[in-house]
């Protein structure tokens, strides 16, 4: 037997879902709307009120490109970490340590710093983490040479790090 509207919702929430559910749709028709007219991430109109009915990941163009770096300090000279090979993509998505979650000054860094830290063979007594990133130009395959290097965090790899379940590494 089919469920219908009258058995999963209660009969006194029906027109408020209803109209719950109508406003919603209004209110990121309207968000939509005003985006195509001003034009992708030039929001004036009702801009503080809009800021869950931009689609950003559909309607802006990233700029910049950003990448994680990695260097591991191994006989007084820091030498970079083959972060791809140590940590295998697993969808056509890319690698996760490249989301802009791990890009910023973030809980998970210290997480990420010392689980590079475990993996590294030979071990090593600390690691850095960078953020590059470049402008991106069209049709641009190669890191340019003007670059803005940032350093996120510098771990060293004897301490312990608190896992967000209270587990520690």
């Amino acid at each position: 037997m089919a469920m219908s509207d009258s058995r999963t919702t209660p009969a006194n929430l029906r027109i408020p879902v209803l109209i719950f559910i109508g406003m919603l749709l209004a209110y990121f028709s309207i968000c939509m709307a005003l985006e195509f007219k001003e034009g992708p991430g030039k929001s004036r109109i009702l801009a503080p009120y809009r800021l869950y009915g931009q689609w950003n990941m559909f309607t802006l163009k990233a700029v910049w490109q950003k990448q994680l770096k990695v260097t591991a300090l191994r006989d007084g000279q820091w030498v970079g970490v083959d972060l791809p090979s140590m940590y295998k993509a697993q969808w056509e998505s890319g690698h996760r340590y490249q989301r802009p979650f791990f890009l910023r000054k973030t809980g998970a860094l210290p997480l990420l710093a010392n689980s590079i830290c475990r993996r590294l063979d030979p071990p090593a007594p600390r690691v850095r983490l960078y953020r590059v990133r470049w402008k991106r130009r069209l049709g641009q395959t190669q890191e340019p040479r003007n670059q803005d290097i940032s350093e996120l965090l510098t771990w060293d790899c004897r301490r312990s790090v608190r896992r967000p379940g209270g587990v520690v590494l």
